[in-house]
This record gives structure tokens, sequence and C-alpha cells, in this order.
């Protein structure tokens, strides 16, 4: 007769075969798989869908959805008088800016802010927002042109539609399955946030190529159209790069320049100057 040893637990029905802590872990995970595709799949439809949108078709929207007056309260209503040359120039450029890019046949208005930030907004309602401090910092026709080609480019992509969708299918996901104040919720968030920033960093590099096309076009070359960026590059961290909807400005600098390369745009040439800064002793009588 020969006697095995049986190991206890072989025939104890309260040990479990299985790790459930394990189980949770790969359930919760997959659960977070599933949604963040679903997620993305919504955003590739509504941006196809947007893409496909006509101008008259997306000219109703942005009516029905409000116009810049009332998106923005720093814009005034009130009727401007003795309008800055500064200003008056960057108006007339985007003008001939429009000439060479599919927005010729929409009305746009440039707006000035206050404000001691270095940049610039475009917002529903075919507006671009000039924060004071950049009027008064750019340093040719060349860099403004550029400046406002990039702003464009938010128009030509239909961005603002496209963010709103993405702000909307966020919102639904949230609410809808977690509720609106749960930690899962918060987490989930987090994570669309981050790969949100990720795709906004794309969004704006699409708009650099798009500005550098117009301003290429209208004086035959980029010389001055990356000053802007060079400037701010002087004040960022390697960080920012995580935390910003915008790409790191020296990356943006050397994107636009390859790009230059690639279609022989020539990146030196003859700067245009620009009127006289508000206030400077040129600007008096």
């Amino acid at each position: 007769m020969s006697i095995r040893q049986v190991n206890p637990e072989e025939h104890n029905h309260n040990v479990s075969d299985v790790n459930h802590v394990k189980e949770v872990i790969i359930l919760v995970l997959s659960i977070f798989a599933i949604l963040i595709a679903l997620y993305w799949s919504s955003i590739f439809a509504l941006d196809s869908i947007v893409e496909r949108l006509s101008p008259e078709r997306e000219a109703q929207l942005m009516k029905y959805i409000g116009s810049s007056k009332k998106l923005n309260p720093l814009i005034s209503d009130k009727k401007e008088e003795n309008v800055e040359p500064r200003l008056l120039r960057a108006r007339q450029l985007l003008n001939e800016l429009l000439q060479f890019s599919d927005l010729k046949n929409r009305s746009f208005e440039v707006v000035v802010i206050p404000g001691k930030d270095i940049n610039a907004f475009a917002i529903p309602g075919d507006t671009i927002l000039l924060v004071e401090e950049l009027l008064d910092k750019v340093e040719s026709e060349n860099e403004l042109a550029m400046v406002l080609g990039h702003e464009l480019g938010h128009f030509h992509y239909r961005h603002h539609l496209k963010g709103m969708g993405r702000r909307l299918v966020m919102g639904f996901f949230s609410m809808m399955i977690f509720g609106d104040d749960n930690p899962i919720s918060k987490l989930f968030l987090g994570g669309l946030d981050y790969t949100d920033r990720q795709f906004n960093q794309a969004q704006e590099s699409d708009c650099d190529l798009f500005g550098a096309g117009l301003v290429f076009k209208k004086y035959g070359h980029l010389a001055g159209g990356l000053v802007f960026f060079e400037r701010l590059a002087e004040k960022e961290g390697i960080m920012e790069k995580y935390f910003s909807t915008h790409p790191l400005s020296v990356e943006r600098v050397d994107r636009i320049s390859i790009y230059a390369q690639e279609n022989n745009w020539p990146l030196i040439g003859e700067l245009t100057p620009l009127a006289p800064r508000k206030g400077s002793a040129s600007d008096s009588p």
C-alpha cells in the first residue's frame, strides 16, 4: 500500500483558485480601454462630419452658437475712435492674407484686448483677438502676418466646431457612465485630458504650417515669420510640452523650417516694417 500526501487546500472549497484582485484589475482596465476606444471613435466620427460641412452650414451653426461678442466679454460693442496704426494695419494685413486662402469670402474681425501676454486667439464668430502686449512687441509686418496666418488656420481646419464636439462627447461619457461627482469619472477625464492636450498640440502644428504657407504666398519667403516662436522659446521649459495645449516653440520653429525646406520656401528675405508702436516717439505729431 502506498501513501500519498494530500494537499489540504486541494479539496477545500473555501480557498479560491482564482486571484480575484487580478481579475478586478483586468476588468477595470478592459472597461477603460473600451471607453477610450468608444470616446475616440465618437471624436473621429464627429470630426469627419465637421470636415464635410458646407461653408453655408458651418456659418449657420456658428450663428446658432452665438456671435463672438456674446462669447467674449472683453469685446466691446462701442464704436472705435482713433484706431491705432498697428491695429489698422493688422486688419488690412488679415484681409490680404485671406486672398490666398479658402476663407476669402468670409468677413473676419481683428480686436485688441488688454493683457501682458504675448498671445493671440481665434474665437467663434470669425474673430481674432490680439493681446495688447503682442501687438506692441512684434517687430515686423512679417512676424504679425505669421501670427494672423496661424489663427486663420484654426478657422480653415474648423477647430472650434471640433473642440465643441470633443467637449460634448467628454461630458456625455463622464455624466452618463460615471456620474457627475465620482472618483472614477475624474480619473477617466484626467486621462482624456492628457490625450486631448496632445491632440491640440497636433492642431497647433497644423495651423503653424497653414500660416507659414500664407506668409510665403504674400512675401515670397518666411523671413521674420519664426521670430514670434523664437521669442516664446526663450521663456519655456521642457516640461511645458506635457502640460500645454501648444507644442514647445523650439519644436514649432524646427517643424516650420523643415516644412519650408521641403517646399523650397526661403527663410531669408527682406522684412517689411510695421507701423510705429503705440505711444512711440515716431508716433508723435
